[in-house]
C-alpha cells in the first residue's frame, strides 16, 4: 500500500520548496500526522509534538524558548553535541536547525545512510531528502548542526 499523500500537499511542496522533486531528491515518508511536528520528528519522536511557544509538550524548565539556541539545547538534552559539519558521518546521526528571518524554525535529521529526514509543518507528511539546501526557500539557513554517536549505526555498517 503507498502514501496517500492529497493533491494540496504536493501543490504546497512544489510552490514553498521548489528545489525539491519528487523521485529525484525526495520522496514522501508517511502521511499527514497532526501527532507531532519537526522538532520531535528529528529526535525521533512522532507521538508529540515539542514546542513551548504553542502550548505543546515541553518538559525542559531550564529551556524557556523557542528560538535556535533552545532547540540545540533540547537536542543536547538527547546526546546531541554541537558540531560545526553537515557532512555525512558514518556512525553519527545528526539534526539540523533552521531559522528562517522571520525567526520560524525548522529541524532535520540525517539518518544512517547520509539521507535527511524533515516533517513538513506542524501538520504535514514526512520526506526523505538529499540535501539540506533543498529546504532553505521555505525553512531559512542552518544556523546550527548537533550530532550524536550512533553504536548501532556503527555496528550494522560492519
Amino acid at each position: 500500500m503507498g502514501i496517500d499523500i492529497t493533491p494540496d500537499w504536493r501543490d504546497r511542496v512544489r510552490r514553498l520548496l521548489p528545489d525539491l522533486r519528487e523521485g529525484l531528491n525526495f520522496q514522501f515518508t508517511s502521511e499527514v500526522d497532526y501527532n507531532y511536528n519537526c522538532l520531535s520528528w528529528a529526535l525521533s519522536c512522532n507521538t508529540r509534538p515539542f514546542e513551548n511557544s504553542k502550548g505543546a509538550f515541553w518538559p525542559w524548565e531550564n529551556i524557556p524558548d523557542d528560538t535556535a539556541e533552545g532547540w540545540a539545547g533540547v537536542c543536547q538534552m538527547h546526546g546531541f553535541a554541537v558540531t560545526d559539519s553537515i557532512e555525512f558521518s558514518p556512525g553519527l546521526e545528526k539534526i539540523a536547525i533552521f531559522e528562517a528571518e522571520d525567526g520560524s524554525l525548522h529541524a532535520s535529521r540525517q539518518d544512517q545512510t547520509g539521507r535527511w529526514k524533515s516533517k513538513l509543518g506542524d501538520m504535514g507528511p514526512d520526506i526523505d531528502h538529499d540535501s539540506l539546501a533543498a529546504l532553505e526557500a521555505a525553512y531559512g539557513k542552518v544556523v546550527r548542526v548537533l550530532q550524536r554517536r550512533r553504536r548501532d549505526w556503527e555496528e550494522s555498517a560492519v
